[in-house]
């Protein structure tokens, strides 16, 4: 399972996703010397609400629901994984279970 996501970028302006949010790892692959790691991850975003700095929700109709992401990793401190790239790949094109 994956922690949390407690603050994204989009916060910074007063803009904010709201969970709940669902993430389902679809693929794994690690580099044979443990350098990188790549994987394929789903996000349910079907009951996330997005509120600006009032407060108010601006999520619309079109927010996706969903969106399918290619995530590179690399080694961190204390047998840790830190994402160094990610891109999406698809929105409303992935499933989550």
């Amino acid at each position: 399972m994956l922690g949390t996501i407690e603050q994204d970028a989009h916060s910074l302006n007063g803009r904010r996703a709201n969970p709940p949010l669902q993430v389902t790892i679809t693929e794994v692959s690690v580099a044979e010397d443990g350098t990188y790691a790549e994987l394929s991850k789903c996000s349910d975003r079907t009951q996330v609400t997005v509120t600006d700095a009032d407060g108010n929700d601006i999520t619309g109709p079109d927010y996706p629901s969903y969106a399918e992401y290619h995530v590179i990793m690399v080694p961190g401190p204390d047998s840790s994984w830190l994402t160094t790239a990610e891109t999406v790949i698809s929105n409303e094109n992935c499933t989550v279970e």
